[in-house]
């Protein structure tokens, strides 16, 4: 889970344990988990991309992609990510660990 408070939470999807938990800089509003697995994505009020592994929750990379709220994350099966954003684009960024 992501929230506006800055946290990422994971939780175990049977039990519904708490699993690891990551603080950011920057309230949150979206998360996406590479199909590929290993990584997610969490997007920021202010535009902040960043990239962390699962289920470590360390960090991978970091970068302001837009203007505004980033509104929608999505990663294709290829490795490439999309963003979305209130700033009225739509980025396409290739994650590298």
């Amino acid at each position: 889970t992501i929230s506006r408070d800055r946290a990422v939470r994971l939780f175990d999807a049977g039990s519904g344990a708490p699993k690891g938990a990551w603080l950011t800089d920057e309230p949150l509003t979206a998360v996406a988990f590479d199909p590929r697995g290993g990584l997610l994505a969490v997007a920021s009020t202010k535009g902040l991309l960043t990239v962390l592994t699962v289920p470590e929750l360390t960090f991978v990379a970091e970068l302001r992609g837009h203007t505004d709220e980033i509104t929608g994350l999505a990663w294709a099966s290829t490795g490439l990510l999309y963003s979305s954003s209130w700033d009225r684009s739509v980025s396409v960024w290739t994650v590298e660990e």
